[in-house]
C-alpha cells in the first residue's frame, strides 16, 4: 500500500469517526461500527489505530489542530493584534461557541474513556485552541501594545474565558448565541486593561 493511500484511509477513518463519536459517545461506539461506516474491516482500522481509545484520543487531536488551523487562517492578512484577536475569536465562536459543535460534543461524550487520559486529551485539546490566541499576544507583549502579566498566569486562557462568561450569559438570558459584536465588547475589555 502506498503511503499516500494509506494517509487518505486513516483521513477518512478519522472523519467517520468524528462523527460517530459526535452522534453519540465513546463508550456506545464500537470499532466495528467504524469500520463498517467507512467501509473496511476491523482489521483495517487497527492497522492505523492500535485499539478505540487511540483512536479517539487521534480524532480529538485532529478536531483539536483543524480548529487551532481555522483561527489562524482567521487573522491571516490582518495587521492590527486587537483585530487578529478578534477575527481569531470570531473564527473560535462560530466553529466552537455553540453546544452543536464537535469540540463541544467530543469533551463531553468521552463517557467510559479512562479519566486521567481523558484529562490529558482536554488539556492537549485545549492548548492547541489557546496557541493562536496566545500567539497574538506574545507579538502584542513584545511590540510593547500590552503589559505581560504576571508569571503563571495565561493571558490567552483569560481571554478565552471571558468569551466563555459572554457565551454563558447569553444563554441564561435565553438570547441567541455570541455575536460578534460580543466578541468585540469581549478583546476590547481585556485589550484596555492590559495596555500599556
Amino acid at each position: 500500500m502506498s503511503p499516500h493511500a494509506t494517509r487518505v484511509g486513516k483521513d477518512k477513518i478519522l472523519d467517520v469517526a468524528e462523527g460517530l463519536f459526535t452522534e453519540r459517545d465513546y463508550k456506545s461506539v464500537s470499532i466495528r461500527d467504524i469500520a463498517q461506516a467507512c467501509g473496511v474491516t476491523n482489521a483495517a482500522l487497527y492497522y492505523h489505530f492500535e485499539n478505540k481509545e487511540m483512536l479517539f484520543a487521534e480524532v480529538l487531536e485532529n478536531h483539536a489542530q483543524q480548529l487551532s488551523d481555522h483561527m489562524r487562517q482567521a487573522a491571516v492578512g490582518v495587521e492590527d493584534r486587537r483585530e487578529q484577536l478578534i477575527a481569531i475569536l470570531s473564527r473560535y465562536a462560530s466553529l466552537a461557541g455553540h453546544r452543536r459543535s464537535p469540540l463541544f460534543l467530543l469533551r463531553h461524550k468521552a463517557a467510559g474513556l479512562d479519566k486521567q487520559k481523558a484529562v490529558r486529551q482536554h488539556e492537549r485539546l485545549f492548548q492547541a485552541i489557546l496557541l493562536p490566541i496566545e500567539e497574538v499576544l506574545v507579538g502584542a507583549v513584545d511590540d510593547g501594545e500590552l503589559q505581560p502579566l504576571p508569571a503563571g498566569y495565561s493571558a490567552a486562557s483569560l481571554l478565552l474565558g471571558m468569551l466563555h462568561g459572554m457565551t454563558q450569559h447569553r444563554r441564561m438570558c435565553h438570547q441567541e448565541s455570541i455575536q460578534p459584536e460580543d466578541v468585540e465588547v469581549v478583546v476590547d475589555v481585556f485589550w484596555g486593561g492590559l495596555q500599556r
